[in-house]
């Protein structure tokens, strides 16, 4: 329906008990105008909120990832030969599976050393006895 000036308008109608009935007629307008400002408020929550998850989730990512490629970069080393690394304890006493491995590594690469100290030595006890 429309008002005189051909504004639309809501009409409502209610049966009472005493057999009246009771209208109501309201512009259109006067009921949807909080509406444009809900919306774009929540468009803007909805904004914050996804840059939001989008910055804890790169600090998480990061977090998680930090300790891999530490790992990542000691056994890297080791493939090179290099059996002179040290791993630090922050990481060996985690009780997760980067734990597991810097630990394991740590064992591996001492393993690794005292046998090519034994190797040495014995090298050279062949030596002087030659």
């Amino acid at each position: 329906m429309f008002n005189e000036r051909n504004e639309p308008i809501l009409v409502g109608t209610k049966s009472l008990v005493n057999g009246w009935i009771l209208g109501i007629a309201v512009n259109e307008d006067e009921i949807t105008s909080g509406l444009d400002y809900i919306i774009l408020l929540l468009a803007g929550m909805m904004v914050i909120a996804m840059m939001l998850t989008i910055v804890f989730s790169s600090l998480i990512a990061k977090m998680l990832s930090r300790p891999i490629t530490y790992i990542a970069q000691k056994i890297d080393k080791v493939g090179q030969g290099n059996y002179e690394i040290s791993i630090e304890d922050a990481y060996c006493n985690r009780k997760d599976e980067v734990g597991i491995l810097s630990r394991s590594l740590k064992i591996m690469v001492e393993r690794q050393n005292t046998s090519f100290n034994e190797i040495k030595e014995y090298s050279e006890d062949l030596e002087k006895k030659s």
